[in-house]
């Protein structure tokens, strides 16, 4: 692994703070790599909770009890279910966890998976901690987009972008290939070839977006948005740096597209998983429909 990569890089950054006791309370990782953020995630919990000199150390109690997950110094908050929000009381729970002393040490750790999933009170009550977090404790935010938090967290935290620049460049599409097939995401991912040639299919009105909606309502929602984000994100890239792809239909997409369209169609997007993530009632078919609509703006 070479300095280039991008969680190498973050991993050295991290410990050489760390050792100049430089270290900031609040980290926020953008990565769409679950398995080695999960990776990097225990190297950095076992930074910080080891309790020898050398840390980390990988032998003492404390590493050990991060590498299977039963710290007791270790806070895991995520969305109870799948698709669903991170609630106030989870974090409002937190609160009396910050400030207990840690067990094993003079440190806690309190990770928050899926951050973007954050609702809108949950956000305020976490920005309270952010601000005048107990001594000795660490947060380590975890997000696959920054577009639905508040500026208010994003401000208190170091964000960490944990991605490939080469490889986005050349395809931000290439980002979905890490999720297997039998997830919701790469189900929607497998299907890439098929959502292109609707998306053409509304441009030359060969389909409406009422009918192109009611087909996409059968993808998973969160996913299908997840996989149209991306996809935005390439086409602006070919708009404003590589012009071309090398496929025929991404191509023509991107020449149908002006940049401000494709801008507010992410904007679009997110205000949509934002209203997921807040716990506001979204009709799907509604949803598609207005988003479908703005590509003929």
């Amino acid at each position: 692994m070479t300095h280039s990569d991008p969680f190498e890089r973050c991993w050295l950054h991290f410990e050489q703070t760390h050792a100049h006791q430089r270290l900031s309370h609040g980290h926020l990782f953008c990565a769409d790599d679950e398995s080695r953020m999960s990776a990097l995630q225990q190297r950095l919990m076992q930074l910080l909770l080891c309790r020898n000199q050398q840390k980390p150390c990988q032998q003492c109690q404390s590493c050990r009890l991060v590498s299977v997950e039963s710290h007791p110094d270790v806070a895991l908050v995520q969305p109870e279910k799948e698709g669903g929000a991170i609630k106030v009381e989870q974090i409002r729970a937190l609160q009396a966890i910050a400030y207990t002393s840690a067990q094993l040490g003079n440190q806690r750790v309190i990770v928050i998976k899926s951050a973007e999933k954050l609702n809108h009170a949950a956000a305020n009550a976490l920005l309270k901690l952010l601000e005048e977090p107990p001594p000795g404790v660490y947060f380590l935010l975890q997000a696959q987009f920054l577009g639905t938090l508040p500026a208010t967290v994003l401000s208190r935290c170091q964000l960490w972008r944990l991605y490939d620049a080469h490889e986005k460049q050349d395809n931000y599409l290439a980002l979905g290939q890490i999720h297997a097939e039998d997830t919701a995401r790469g189900k929607v991912f497998s299907h890439q070839a098929t959502i292109l040639e609707d998306l053409q299919a509304l441009l030359t009105r060969q389909e409406s977006a009422c009918s192109l909606a009611a087909k996409w309502a059968n993808y998973d929602f969160p996913a299908l948005l997840w996989f149209l984000y991306l996809l935005h994100a390439h086409l602006i890239y070919l708009k404003l740096v590589q012009k071309s792809d090398g496929r025929t239909v991404m191509n023509t997409l991107a020449s149908s597209f002006s940049v401000p369209v494709l801008f507010g169609q992410i904007d679009k997007i997110n205000g949509i998983f934002r209203k997921i993530n807040h716990t506001i009632s979204v009709n799907q078919l509604l949803a598609l429909e207005n988003l479908l609509l703005g590509y003929h703006d």
